[in-house]
């Protein structure tokens, strides 16, 4: 009869447990400052992880897999796009990778060269255009009342950059 009782108080006392909230659903533009002459957006792909692969000709490019322990974050920066021209405006997305059990990270340089963080240009632009990674910089994720905040500061040697600052909530 102890057993049945002891039982139940257990699941009541462990199952009320406060944890976390990492389930976010929304990312917006904090202090980021999206230049005059286009549009910035930025989202949150849930339950999603990057897969980053390299072409035989050296170039990088990704694909968004399903994941329970990873979200994605999108950024991206354009403008003039005329619909009627094929290679017509200008456009650059960053993209980073989140662990959603301990989404809070400090990197910089050699360790953020090794996250899942890119850069990407796309134009008329013979040459210099393309995904990259991120490997000169600062990413700091750090838990900001009941969501994230994203500050990422970086450099890209490889192609001309017209963004090279984000502050991004996560809610």
């Amino acid at each position: 009869m102890k057993k049945f009782i002891l039982i139940p108080a257990a699941i009541i006392l462990f199952g009320c447990s406060s944890q976390k909230k990492t389930d976010y659903k929304i990312a917006s533009l904090n202090n980021t400052e999206c230049p005059k002459d286009g549009e910035c957006t930025v989202r949150l792909e849930k339950n999603q992880r990057l897969d980053i692969k390299q072409d035989e000709f050296g170039s990088i490019y990704y694909n968004l897999m399903p994941s329970e322990d990873k979200n994605v974050i999108v950024y991206e920066f354009s403008r003039g796009f005329d619909e009627q021209l094929q290679d017509s405006g200008y456009r650059e997305h960053i993209i980073i990778e989140t662990d959603k059990a301990s989404p809070e990270v400090s990197l910089s340089n050699f360790t953020l060269e090794h996250a899942n963080v890119l850069f990407g240009r796309f134009c008329f632009c013979k040459g210099a255009t393309g995904n990259f990674k991120i490997k000169q910089g600062n990413l700091d994720i750090k838990r900001e009342g009941d969501g994230l905040r994203l500050v990422l500061d970086f450099k890209i040697d490889e192609v001309p950059q017209v963004i090279n600052s984000l502050d991004i909530i996560i809610k």
